[in-house]
């Protein structure tokens, strides 16, 4: 378990369509996103995934690439698990019954906000590893199906030569949600 979303925020205008369906709800843009950290492809067809009130089967998409996400909607099937928005116990077991991985939390969720990893795949069983994602520049953005990225990033110059201009190297993999804003030394927006 790499990321969640528990509580959509459904509204007409400012909700999201988190699931491409073409609706906001409330439990169907739900997700919960499984990551393979292994350096072989994972077979997860048979795995369940469940809460404190469901279970929910995995039975598409059933083999997740090394390095590769899965990220599982509400919507699904219509037998997703749907998370509690004050608090839930999710615990993923392989189709053999042991249990791989499992996150609680017991705090409510802010509309939109996700709960993830600082860093992909990161497991040290402690409450460290995991971080909110609030939709802001400092806090990072939610990010179903592509890597967690919490903090912004400083950007050195690549060479202090004396001209009118700096270079700048920007590195990394460009995705939705990312803002790069670039400013001079007064701190003034480009």
């Amino acid at each position: 378990i790499n990321e969640i979303l528990p509580n959509p925020n459904s509204d007409s205008i400012t909700g999201t369509d988190w699931d491409g369906d073409g609706s906001k709800s409330e439990s169907g843009d739900e997700w919960i996103e499984l990551y393979n950290i292994s350096s072989l492809p994972q077979n997860v067809s048979g795995w369940e995934l469940s809460n404190n009130s469901k279970t929910y089967t995995i039975s598409t998409t059933p083999e997740i690439v090394s390095g590769g996400k899965l990220v599982i909607f509400g919507s699904a099937s219509g037998n997703a698990i749907q998370m509690g928005n004050n608090g839930d116990a999710l615990i993923l077991k392989n189709n053999i019954g042991s249990e791989i991985d499992n996150f609680t939390y017991s705090s409510a969720v802010v509309d939109d906000n996700s709960m993830g990893r600082k860093t992909d795949g990161t497991d040290t069983d402690s409450a460290g590893d995991w971080t909110i994602f609030n939709n802001t520049i400092i806090g990072g953005y939610s990010t179903p199906g592509e890597s967690n990225m919490p903090l912004i990033s400083s950007v050195a110059p690549t060479s202090m030569a004396y001209t009118n201009q700096n270079t700048y190297t920007i590195s990394g993999v460009a995705t939705k949600n990312r803002i790069v804003r670039i400013k001079d030394n007064t701190g003034a927006e480009f």
